[in-house]
C-alpha cells in the first residue's frame, strides 16, 4: 500500500503514524509547505519507507508528477482549498481520503469520481465522519430513522483559560465552525440557523454539564438520510460561547482584509495563527465527545439507538488526533486493500450501510482503543 498524505499538521502526523504501523504499507509520502515540520517528522519517525515533499498542494500539474503508483490520497488541508485540491486528485483518477471540513458540497464531483472509476470518501473524521458511519449503521436497522442528533466536542480534560479550550486541529477550520451557518432538518424541511444558535445545555456521564450550539456538520447526510427532523451540535465548556461571540463582535473572524503599514492582511489568518500560538494543545490532555442519538421505526414500531463515543488523550496522541487521524487512516487502508468496492464519491454514511465494512472500522478503531457504546455484534 502506497499513501500521499496532503498537510502534516496536527491530525496529519497521526495519520501518518498509524498508516505506519502497517507491514502493508510500503510507502508513505507527506507534501506540507513547511519544511521544517516535514524534518521533524522525518527525525521522528526514523522509517526508510517515509518520505517528504515540499511543495503546493493546490498546484495540479504538481501533483500530477508524485502521484504515480499511489494507492490512496488523503486530504488533510484547511476546508478553504479543499474543494479545489479534492477536484484535481479526482482529475488525475487517484482514490482520495478527505478530512478538509470543505463548505462545498462534495457530492458535485460524484459523476466525476465514478467515470474515473475510484473511490473518493469525503469528511472521513470524527464528526463529520465517524458520526455518519454511526448513522449510516442505524438507517440500516431501522425501517424508517424519524430523527438523528449529534453532539460532538473536542475539549481539554480540564479548562484552560482564556477560552477554556485548546487546539487539537486547523485554527482556520475552527474559525470556519463557529462562523459558518449550519444546516439542519426541521419537520422534513431543510433550513438554516447561524451558528452558535440553538444554545442548550447536555450532561455527559464522566464529564459533566456542557453547552451546545448548532454546527454544519451533518454535510452529506443532509442528501442521503430522509429524517423529519436532523441536527449537529458542538460541545463545549459552559461559558464558551459568550467568549467566542465577542471575538466575532470585535471582527476577529472577519475575512476581510486590511493594511497595516504598507502591507494588506486577513483578518481571519491573522487570528488563526494567535489561536495557534495562545491555544494548541501541547502538552495537554484532551477529550472528544461524541454522542449520536437517533429514532426511528423498526416493524411498525418506534425504537432508538444511542452511541457514545469519550476518548481521551493517550500515549503522546491527543483525542482529537486518534478519533480523527485513526478514522481516516482505517478508511484509506480499507480502500488500498480493495475491501471498499464503491466508485464515485461515497459518503461515510454509506460505509456505515454496509454492516461488514462497518464492522470492520469499528474492530480496527477498537483494536486502537476508540470504543463504541450502543452497537450491537449481532445485527
Amino acid at each position: 500500500m502506497r499513501f500521499l498524505i496532503l498537510g502534516c499538521g496536527n491530525i496529519g502526523k497521526v495519520i501518518i503514524k498509524d498508516l505506519l504501523v502497517s507491514e502493508a504499507t510500503k510507502r508513505v509520502i507527506a507534501l506540507d509547505i513547511s519544511e521544517e515540520r516535514l524534518r521533524e517528522m522525518k527525525d521522528e519517525l526514523q522509517d526508510e519507507r517515509f518520505e517528504y515533499i515540499v511543495g503546493d498542494a493546490t498546484n495540479r500539474d504538481y501533483l500530477k508528477s508524485i502521484i504515480a503508483n499511489i494507492d490512496v490520497v488523503i486530504n488533510s488541508l484547511p476546508g478553504s482549498i479543499g474543494f479545489r485540491v479534492m477536484k484535481n486528485i479526482i482529475g488525475l483518477g487517484t482514490n482520495l481520503v478527505d478530512i478538509s471540513y470543505m463548505p462545498e458540497n462534495p457530492l458535485e464531483l460524484d459523476e466525476l469520481a465514478k467515470n474515473k472509476r475510484i473511490i473518493v470518501v469525503p469528511d472521513a473524521g470524527v464528526a463529520p465522519g465517524l458520526s455518519n458511519i454511526l448513522v449510516g449503521y442505524a438507517s440500516a436497522i431501522f425501517d424508517r430513522v424519524e430523527s438523528v442528533k449529534i453532539y460532538v466536542g473536542g475539549l481539554p480534560e480540564k479548562k484552560i483559560p482564556p477560552l477554556d479550550y485548546c487546539l487539537t486541529w486547523s485554527a482556520e477550520d475552527l474559525i470556519e465552525e463557529y462562523t459558518r451557518p449550519a444546516r439542519i432538518i426541521r419537520n422534513g424541511e431543510l433550513i438554516s440557523v447561524p451558528a452558535l444558535s440553538g444554545l442548550e445545555r447536555i450532561y455527559i456521564n464522566g464529564v459533566g454539564e456542557l453547552e451546545a450550539f448548532y454546527t454544519d456538520g451533518l454535510r452529506t447526510l443532509l442528501h442521503t438520510i430522509r429524517a423529519k427532523n436532523m441536527e449537529e451540535k458542538t460541545l463545549r465548556y459552559p461559558g464558551h460561547v459568550e467568549k467566542i461571540r465577542l471575538l466575532i463582535d470585535l471582527g476577529f473572524f472577519d475575512k476581510d482584509r486590511i493594511k497595516i503599514d504598507d502591507n494588506e492582511v486577513s483578518i481571519m489568518k491573522i487570528t488563526a495563527k494567535l489561536l495557534e500560538r495562545k491555544i494548541s494543545c501541547k502538552d495537554v490532555r484532551d477529550i472528544v465527545i461524541l454522542k449520536v442519538i437517533t429514532e426511528g421505526v423498526l416493524r411498525n414500531e418506534k425504537t432508538r439507538r444511542v452511541f457514545e463515543i469519550i476518548d481521551r488523550y493517550r500515549n503522546g496522541i491527543t483525542a482529537m488526533g486518534r478519533t480523527t487521524g485513526f478514522t481516516a487512516s482505517i478508511i484509506a487502508q480499507l480502500i488500498a486493500k480493495g475491501r471498499i468496492d464503491m466508485y464515485g464519491v461515497v459518503p461515510p454514511e454509506y460505509l456505515g450501510m454496509r454492516r461488514e465494512i462497518f464492522h470492520q472500522i469499528i474492530n480496527e478503531l477498537s483494536r486502537r482503543g476508540v470504543l463504541i457504546r450502543g452497537i450491537s455484534e449481532e445485527e
